[in-house]
């Protein structure tokens, strides 16, 4: 758990305040910042869980314990001002209540319609939310992906690359680190790549690099032109660079999640069904409710419109997906197989000599 978002107002209570320029440049990175409303991501959301974590996660305590930060949700920050006019509008069916029929008016809905299309609401909510749950899992696997083929590659790269091609070494590892921060960037509207990659590539590998349209794509492109020098063996290359391929994969598919959302029909139609479905709520409520109609309306709301919040945070995945973790993790992993090449080439036993043994038969 992140002690920064413990120490920030803008953090605890983000719903009230949006975080400005310098604020938002400044969060550590392990937060991130939504594109679209700027309201920051908490930590423990995009941490990659460890077996404390999980731990938690189980614990009994745990109903207490996020009933107790329901104000801190930034859940709860999403939907402040819907709930808002939904709990004013249910003030003033109860109040039109009270008063309309000294005028001969009756303000009221009989409760049967609701009831009627309850079902068809939780069916457009939890297609939606699995839906954008799919999204979401695709694109982790992605994720994942990317770390076991920069694993991969470097390890073929530091086993068939010539003893002496330690230039070659190291510049394999400085553009696989790279690909991994370049794609983050990539998938972000937030984050600067010159600065992601600045201390990754080299000051001539970086300009070159800037200079292209497609930086992820480009990277790939120089991968495939480091194994080319190598001169490898044509199955050490052709593995390679398959895991190359599977890379540019990875790319193109994380591309589609972001350029392609859920069809726009569906999610207005969703949102218009729930949100007419709650106007319609306190109506129904007051008669038998009375004054309760506006508590009740709140929670109602926060659940229905909870669900369908949640679904719309997770439907773009890159934002909540802890892709700095994933990054900081191929680095280490990368590098430390550089780190440890010449120390591992000693422990490899050499191979003696050749013997054959002539057997017999009677």
């Amino acid at each position: 758990m992140c002690a920064y978002g413990q120490q920030n107002a803008f953090w605890n209570f983000g719903w009230l305040r949006l975080p400005n320029q310098e604020e938002r440049t400044s969060l550590p990175s392990t937060s991130v910042v939504c594109p679209i409303t700027y309201m920051v991501i908490p930590c423990d959301t995009l941490s990659q869980f460890s077996e404390d974590d999980w731990v938690r996660h189980r614990s009994s305590l745990r109903y207490f314990k996020n009933l107790g930060t329901i104000f801190k949700s930034y859940i709860f920050g999403g939907l402040i001002l819907p709930i808002a006019a939904l709990t004013c509008w249910s003030a003033v069916v109860y109040v039109a209540f009270l008063y309309a029929p000294q005028y001969g008016l009756s303000v009221h809905v009989p409760m049967a319609p609701l009831s009627n299309t309850i079902g068809a609401i939780s069916l457009l909510l939890v297609f939606r939310t699995n839906t954008a749950y799919d999204r979401w899992w695709e694109a982790r696997k992605n994720w994942g992906l990317t770390l076991n083929r920069s694993r991969d590659i470097v390890r073929q790269g530091l086993t068939w690359f010539k003893k002496e091609d330690t230039a070659l070494r190291e510049q394999l590892v400085r553009y696989v680190c790279a690909f991994a921060y370049a794609l983050k960037a990539h998938l972000r509207a937030d984050e600067d790549t010159e600065a992601e990659l600045k201390g990754v590539l080299t000051e001539s590998e970086l300009a070159h690099a800037m200079q292209q349209k497609h930086v992820p794509n480009h990277l790939l492109r120089m991968l495939a032109a480091i194994v080319h020098q190598a001169n490898l063996l044509p199955m050490q290359a052709s593995s390679m660079d398959t895991n190359i391929s599977e890379m540019e994969d990875i790319l193109g598919k994380s591309e589609r999640t972001l350029k392609t959302p859920i069809p726009l029909s569906y999610t207005r139609m969703t949102v218009r069904f729930v949100m007419i479905w709650l106007i319609v709520l306190p109506l129904a409520l007051a008669p038998s409710c009375g004054w309760a109609c506006i508590p009740t309306q709140v929670l109602v709301s926060f659940c229905f419109l909870g669900i369908e919040e949640i679904g719309i945070k997770i439907e773009e995945p890159f934002s909540i997906i802890s892709c700095e973790a994933i990054c900081a993790a191929v680095k280490l992993s990368c590098e430390d197989m550089l780190n440890s090449y010449d120390e591992d080439v000693l422990v490899v036993a050499k191979p003696g000599p050749v013997s054959f043994a002539v057997t017999s038969t009677v």
